[in-house]
């Protein structure tokens, strides 16, 4: 779903919500004046009895509308409390979930941003007739080894492709052909630019 069409459907709900809770306030207003609508007419009928036989029910009808009406409406407002909770919770849940999204996405760009800027060659490399040779190569973090005694050739005029489960150091070897980081054993390009090579991580 686009982002027009997200924000239409946020408006419709919020008009929808909107148009509900004006619903429910009319109602509630009826009932509250209801008792006293009620009492006025019980209060009526009590002093205009002419001896007139449906007095009494009158007076009776009247005073179970006023509390059938008070019942009503504690439970009316009972049931707008508890939707207003829902509400509430249910906000703030989308309100923390978008947090947590946001200091991810923060993460992210703070781990591409600190990420070391590849030194400019000398010399222009010339990549006509150029392959990449890993020998023996390893990498690690830490304690934690990621490559172990690889070694390939990619030949100058083809396609090599690096396949493997997530975490099975692909992206690694990608990073040490490009010069971002050190290896054990030797990686080098024929190119004119010998990607880094050291022991200092075993």
């Amino acid at each position: 779903m686009n982002s027009p069409d997200t924000l239409r459907s946020v408006i419709s709900r919020r008009r929808a919500g909107l148009i509900v809770a004006s619903l429910l306030a009319l109602v509630a207003a009826g009932l509250a004046l209801a008792p006293y609508v009620a009492v006025y007419r019980v209060a009526v009928e009590l002093f205009t009895d002419d001896g007139d036989p449906g007095a009494i029910g009158a007076i009776a009808s009247w005073t179970a509308v006023a509390i059938a009406a008070r019942a009503l409406l504690s439970g009316l407002s009972s049931q707008i409390a508890h939707i207003t909770a829902y509400r509430v919770l249910a906000d703030l849940r989308l309100a923390l979930a978008d947090k947590l999204k946001v200091e991810q996405i923060a993460a992210r760009i703070a781990e591409v941003w600190d990420e070391p800027i590849l030194p400019e060659p000398a010399t222009p490399a010339v990549l006509a007739d150029a392959s990449l040779q890993f020998e023996h190569v390893g990498f690690g973090y830490d304690e934690r080894r990621v490559l172990h005694d690889v070694g390939f050739t990619a030949a100058p005029g083809t396609v090599t492709a690096l396949v493997g489960p997530s975490g099975s150091g692909k992206s690694t070897i990608a990073s040490l052909a490009a010069g971002c980081g050190t290896s054990t054993r030797d990686a080098s390009s024929s190119a004119g630019q010998p990607s880094p090579t050291s022991a200092a991580r075993a």
